[in-house]
């Protein structure tokens, strides 16, 4: 601090959109230096706005202008700040800086989709930003990181990363037609890795390609000819229906035959096969060796 000669002042430099090199000149004695040598930069703006700015269309020329002649340049929208013009070496490109990302604030789902599980804590109650929302996993079956992202504020955040293991755990209709990710086929009665548009993601389903929870006749294909092929209720496949009045695999929905009527005991998951039809058995005769019966 204080007063030194010219030779002893060191430090200086061009502030940034200026060029030169900075010189500082002691015209009185104990007066105050007179600065010299950097003069402003010329650029101009990059043919694509980097993410987070916008430009108006004017007020910037058409050429190269200093970082002070250029105006029209902003924050996009859902990004905030003050935007400052660097010019780091004449007839340069403009850097851009100062947007940030608005805080985005969302809600968790009231019902959280499948293929999620969470703690029930960390992410609310209300809305809250993406990075405050903690809590959440992959549920039982899939594997991955679940995340969150929330595109604007005040709506529910879209939740990704998670992916099934198998779609072959799931063993019905209206198990695996709500998984993300699988798919059922009607033909061959198996929970496949696919997409709702295409289809399995490998081999071939000739029809019945269900992704939604809708596991009824109509939508998977069955008519009563190709139901009739399952012997016994518990074979009967998603899109039949087993009536306990006739012994007869149909087609139908879960409430009832399409084509035909039940007197007694429709059966259409395997649950209901266990409640209306009770397997019963016989001893075998004669009894093993090491068994014996009064």
């Amino acid at each position: 601090p204080g007063y030194v000669n010219a030779s002893s002042c060191t430090g200086l430099s061009c502030a940034p959109s200026y060029g030169g090199v900075a010189t500082a000149t002691c015209a009185s004695y104990s007066g105050q230096f007179v600065l010299s040598g950097c003069t402003e930069l010329a650029c101009t703006l990059p043919s694509t706005m980097p993410t987070g700015y916008s430009y108006s269309g004017g007020g910037c020329g058409t050429g190269y202008v200093t970082a002070k002649s250029c105006s029209g340049v902003y924050c996009a929208s859902g990004y905030t700040g003050t935007v400052t013009l660097t010019c780091g070496a004449l007839h340069g490109t403009f850097d851009l800086s100062g947007c940030s990302l608005m805080p985005l604030y969302c809600v968790l789902p009231g019902v959280v989709p499948t293929g999620y599980s969470y703690s029930g804590t960390g992410c609310g109650p209300g809305y809250v930003l993406s990075d405050s929302c903690t809590g959440l996993s992959c549920a039982d079956n899939f594997n991955g990181t679940a995340a969150v992202s929330c595109l604007y504020s005040y709506v529910t955040f879209t939740l990704s990363g998670c992916s099934v293991v198998s779609c072959a755990l799931y063993s019905s209709c209206d198990t695996c037609s709500v998984v993300p990710g699988c798919g059922w086929c009607g033909a061959t009665s198996t929970c496949m890795a696919g997409q709702s548009s295409r289809g399995p993601d490998s081999g071939t389903c000739s029809f019945g390609w269900v992704t939604t929870p809708k596991c009824d006749s109509a939508t998977i294909g069955w008519t009563d000819g190709l139901c009739s092929a399952y012997p016994n209720c518990f074979a009967c496949a998603a899109g039949c229906g087993w009536c306990g009045s006739g012994s007869t695999c149909v087609a139908g929905t879960p409430s009832g035959p399409d084509s035909s009527s039940c007197s007694n005991y429709w059966s259409w998951t395997g649950l209901d096969c266990a409640a209306a039809n009770p397997m019963t058995c016989a001893l075998p005769s004669p009894l093993p060796a090491g068994y014996s019966y009064s």
